[in-house]
């Protein structure tokens, strides 16, 4: 009888068996962006599965790399919304500043 084909998540599960050595050798600090990588490939292993490679390190490289994508996106809208904050921020003491300095107290010394 045949073997029964390994799924895309099965791989990467089989993958980051492999890489365990390395994990181990990784220091404390590291190793949770290393089980993240893996927790990225799998959240799309289901798009990768359509793919049906043949190699696995290319389904877990696209996969990981999507999900690095996306996040970097996220990241750019949030400075890009934070930089229309600042904007908005100065405009306002721009226009409070320029009340302040039109403003009459009736003191004139």
């Amino acid at each position: 009888m045949g073997r029964t084909a390994h799924t895309v998540r099965e791989q990467i599960d089989d993958l980051e068996r492999e890489w365990q050595p390395f994990r181990r050798s990784l220091r404390r600090r590291d190793r949770p962006a290393f089980d993240e990588l893996f927790e990225r490939a799998r959240s799309h292993a289901d798009a990768a599965s359509q793919q049906a490679p043949r190699d696995p390190w290319r389904a877990f490289v696209m996969a990981v790399l999507l999900s690095q994508e996306r996040e970097v996106q996220a990241l750019r809208d949030d400075i890009e919304a934070l930089r229309d904050d600042i904007e908005a921020l100065r405009d306002d003491s721009d226009s409070v500043g320029d009340d302040e300095g039109s403003r009459d107290d009736g003191d004139h010394r």
